[in-house]
């Protein structure tokens, strides 16, 4: 029974310790055809029951994600280090749940042109949304409690232009104090709380809509306002890169972002 026992150990050493990397590349290389290509160090069996690999790197057009390590159960969750953080989360159907622990998308994400760095910590629920269509619908429901203490923004932003798209330098600019705390359902953001300070400039997020184009896509349009609270060069130079809005008796202007096929622009609102 001894040598049974040691005969069986050996196996789980070995099932452990083997190299998956050969086995799980031909899925890998699937998701090319939806242009997507993933690479890997290795990929290994880990304890309590799931796959653990490591050096994963995602990247597309625009877009560039790399993962020090990412582990997947059988029951669905996942957990993974990244970021100078950790993400980590459940897909139940079509409920998926995430929990972010000072997670620097500067660290380990790149889309576009824009940089973020800042610690990010919270909690975000999806109800509608599949393994493999991570895209936000009307039909979609979600949860979001993110908060920050601060970081800076910067690069340049794609916005639409009367010749088409264009790249907009925006800067380096350092922010405190972020909040967003909502719910979106029936393709409308309540937004609950949410809220940031930049370089003498407060900002509040009032509410998005999500709605269905003529072309069979969606229309994201997020209304939000700012006001000087510190009379700056700074501050009077990022008021001046926004469009004209008209300001209210406490100092408010409000504007709103549209995102389409087109490209995001950025209106003032009377």
């Amino acid at each position: 029974m001894r040598v049974l026992g040691f005969f069986l150990l050996f196996l789980v050493f070995l099932a452990i310790t083997a190299p998956l990397e050969k086995l799980i590349m031909p899925y890998l290389r699937s998701a090319s055809s939806a242009g997507v290509d993933i690479s890997i160090g290795s990929a290994r069996l880990a304890l309590p029951a799931g796959l653990r690999v490591s050096d994963l790197r995602a990247a597309s057009e625009g877009f560039d994600l790399d993962l020090e390590s990412l582990y997947v159960g059988i029951n669905r969750s996942f957990d993974a280090r990244a970021c100078g953080g950790s993400v980590r989360g459940r897909l139940q159907g079509s409920h998926l749940e995430l929990a972010l622990q000072s997670f620097d998308p500067s660290r380990c994400l790149r889309i576009g042109q824009v940089t973020f760095e800042s610690p990010i910590d919270g909690t975000i629920e999806l109800e509608g949304v599949s393994l493999f269509g991570m895209t936000l619908t009307p039909q979609t429901r979600a949860r979001i409690d993110l908060r920050s203490s601060g970081g800076i923004f910067g690069g340049h932003l794609p916005l639409s232009g009367p010749h088409g798209p264009t790249l907009v330098p925006v800067g380096d600019w350092e922010f405190d104090d972020v909040v967003v705390k909502g719910s979106f359902e029936g393709g409308k953001l309540e937004v609950e709380e949410g809220h940031a300070l930049t370089s003498g400039v407060q900002w509040e997020l009032s509410g998005a809509t999500l709605k269905p184009t003529q072309d069979a896509s969606e229309e994201l349009r997020i209304d939000f306002r700012a006001r000087m609270v510190e009379d700056t060069p700074r501050a009077n130079m990022l008021i001046g890169l926004l469009p004209k809005a008209t300001v209210d008796k406490q100092g408010w202007r409000r504007y709103r972002l549209i995102t389409s096929a087109d490209g995001p622009k950025v209106i003032g609102l009377e």
